[in-house]
């Protein structure tokens, strides 16, 4: 299976059907499109979800997927009928990725070997 933790799974795929390279490749399509969602969503260029779906070339199904998925990392996302398209309540920025951490004496890491 591919996944994050919680409420950042991304995908799920029998990991037997896909090389890690195919698994790398559908986890950084995930992020490029929630990073496009947000980016449009923040833009107020977002439309219908079946506008944005036609736009984007995917389903309208895998748009509201989408937007569940950013929902659940913390996103107060909106929808707006009278304007038709998503927003958000609050002014919020989307981060993706890994942060070193930093060792100290009330904090050791370790180095991954014979732990």
């Amino acid at each position: 299976m591919i996944y994050s933790r919680g409420a950042y799974c991304l995908c799920t795929v029998s990991p037997y059907l896909l090389t890690s390279n195919q698994q790398t490749a559908m986890i950084l399509k995930a992020k490029d499109l929630l990073v496009t969602l947000h980016q449009l969503i923040e833009n107020g260029s977002m439309g219908s979800p079946a506008e944005l779906a036609q736009r984007l070339g995917i389903s309208e199904r895998t748009v509201k997927r989408y937007i569940a998925q950013l929902r659940q990392m913390g996103a107060d996302i909106r929808f707006s009928r009278h304007r038709n398209t998503y927003y958000y309540s609050e002014p919020a920025t989307f981060q993706f990725g890994f942060k070193p951490v930093v060792a100290n004496d009330d904090n050791s890491v370790g180095n991954g070997e014979g732990e």
